[in-house]
C-alpha cells in the first residue's frame, strides 16, 4: 500500500505547478512494482487528515515503509493485502 499525496494549491502561497504531476508519476511507479497506490491531488488539510486516517485504518497490520524510504527496501508484505 502506498499513499502519494501531490498539492500544488495553496490558500496563501503560489502555485506549485510539478507537485501534482510528481505525485502521480510516483504514484504510477509505485503501481508498476505492484503497490496498491491512493492517489490525491490539491486536497485541503481537512480532507487530507481524512485521507491520512482513512489509509492508515485499512493499512492496519502491515509492515510499513516510510515516505523517504525507497519502495525496494519495503518489506514484501507492505505489498500484500
Amino acid at each position: 500500500m502506498a499513499l502519494v499525496i501531490g498539492n500544488g494549491s495553496y490558500q496563501y502561497t503560489p502555485a506549485l505547478a510539478n507537485r501534482p504531476n510528481d505525485a502521480k508519476d510516483v504514484a504510477q511507479a509505485l503501481k508498476a512494482i505492484g503497490f496498491d497506490v491512493t492517489l490525491k491531488v490539491d486536497v485541503e488539510k481537512r480532507r487530507m487528515d481524512q485521507v491520512i486516517a482513512e489509509f492508515a485504518r485499512e493499512g492496519n497490520g502491515r509492515t510499513p515503509c516510510s515516505s523517504i524510504t525507497p519502495a525496494t527496501a519495503c518489506s514484501s508484505k507492505a505489498r500484500t493485502s
